[in-house]
């Protein structure tokens, strides 16, 4: 199967097993599709989450130690960390 290959785990094979039982009534097949499911999702999700919650982290800090700085640097600040990557993630989506 493909899916061995390119999966090491062997989630899809086993997606694609519950998913072509017959002998399993329907109700349960679909519980444990949608357990392996999220169990892939998961994976997939979790890393994203941190990435997104630590660009966060640090575009705070930064917020906070040119705070101390004086109001125009915290304006500046605020400015380029709320400006600039949001018209930069919006290219790369665009294009």
């Amino acid at each position: 199967m493909v899916g061995d290959i390119d999966d090491p785990h062997g989630s899809s094979s086993s997606l694609e097993s519950v998913l072509t039982e017959t002998s399993v009534p329907w109700v349960h097949c679909l519980q444990l599709a949608t357990t392996v499911e999220v169990k892939l999702l998961i994976h997939l999700a979790v890393p994203a989450v941190i990435v997104c919650m630590l660009n966060y982290v640090m575009s705070m800090s930064t917020q906070i130690f040119s705070g101390h700085l004086g109001n125009l640097e915290l304006a500046a600040t605020s400015v380029g960390n709320r400006g600039v990557p949001s018209e930069v993630h919006e290219g790369i989506h665009i294009g």
